[in-house]
């Protein structure tokens, strides 16, 4: 009994910790050094997570990366969760629909998944966001906002992080479910 909930403690501190970093990574690294290229490694663990443990585990680790990255960024805390949580839960439906397998096939699927969010995230944030703040909506500063943007290097190369950040998550979460199984065999 002991043993399992060091197991769970262990677990819940490395999985914060891989947040923490990533949500470090993100603000101090991909928004500095590629900022017009808009690369996001939050949207991208956010998948891998959805992709290896399915919405039902992830959805939490969805909402507290984001909570962080709010609260690190100093914007409105509760954007990026509520984002974050629709595309997850899009993504585990759409998975579900093609029945993902971790092979050549599936990785390619899911890159089109993360290119396919990488298209919406940006304006739903930009909508949320006005939402939260109160200011009224209109398509003009719509259109400059997504004109603004480099469409399809944003996609290539958030679909090249995604291919990196998502072996990076399913080999910790390999090694937390190596971790925990170890742990239980030897009670």
């Amino acid at each position: 009994m002991f043993r399992i909930r060091i197991t769970s403690m262990v677990s819940f501190f490395i999985q914060s910790l891989f947040l923490f970093l990533v949500v470090i990574f993100q603000i101090s690294f991909l928004n500095i050094v590629f900022s017009h290229i808009f690369l996001n490694a939050l949207l991208a663990v956010a998948i891998a997570l959805t992709l290896t443990r399915g919405f039902f585990v992830a959805w939490p680790w969805v909402i507290c990366l984001g909570i962080i990255f709010d609260i690190f960024s100093a914007n409105v805390v509760g954007v990026t969760p509520i984002v974050l949580i629709v595309f997850s839960y899009g993504i585990s439906f759409l998975s579900r629909r093609f029945l993902l397998e971790n092979k050549t096939s599936g990785i390619l699927i899911a890159m089109l998944f993360m290119a396919i969010a990488c298209l919406f995230y940006f304006p739903l944030v930009w909508v949320v966001r006005h939402i939260a703040f109160g200011v009224p909506l209109s398509t003009e500063h719509f259109s400059l906002y997504v004109a603004s943007t480099n469409i399809l290097g944003v996609v290539i190369s958030n679909a090249l992080l995604f291919v990196l950040l998502y072996a990076l998550t399913q080999r910790i979460n390999q090694a937390l479910d190596f971790y925990g199984d170890r742990v239980i065999v030897k009670r």
